[in-house]
This record gives structure tokens, C-alpha cells and sequence, in this order.
């Protein structure tokens, strides 16, 4: 029979306050920050139209652009920067 682990005989048992306190730490920050921010859906579960855009201006703001939308009938758009 193969034996990966020659002496196999752990205290599971013997660690498991140790492990409620690290399950704690992680599981409790996580649970208070789906709490007060919730979960921001994004267009993968909301639906909707995901447009993107190649600026070679650079001076073409935030604002700039969601009056263009706004002015093509796009309302509510959500802008997000990315790359150089």
C-alpha cells in the first residue's frame, strides 16, 4: 500500500481553537464589508451595454465624456479609466 506520509497522526483537535480564531479573522472582516459596502453587480449580472473607448486625446475628461453620452441618449453611464 502506498503511504505518502510515513507518520500520518495529526491532533486535529488539539489545534481547533487556533483554527476557529484564524477562521474568525478572516471570515468576520469579509461579512462586515458585505455588509455595510453590498455587492456592487457589475455588467456581468446587471446587463446592459458595455462600450469601450480608445482616447488618443488625453485631455478628454470624465466629465467631457458622460455630457457626449448623456447627449447621445446614453444616461446613468458608469466611466471607468483604465491602461497608460
Amino acid at each position: 500500500m502506498l503511504r505518502l506520509f510515513a507518520k500520518a497522526n495529526y491532533d486535529y483537535l488539539g489545534v481547533r481553537r487556533v483554527a476557529y480564531m484564524v477562521t474568525a479573522a478572516v471570515a468576520l472582516p469579509g461579512l462586515a464589508t458585505l455588509l455595510f459596502r453590498g455587492v456592487n453587480y457589475s455588467i456581468d449580472f446587471t446587463g446592459g451595454t458595455l462600450i469601450e473607448l480608445q482616447a488618443h486625446d488625453a485631455a478628454i475628461g470624465d466629465a467631457r465624456l458622460r455630457a457626449a453620452l448623456e447627449a447621445g441618449g446614453i444616461v446613468g453611464s458608469e466611466i471607468q479609466t483604465f491602461g497608460a
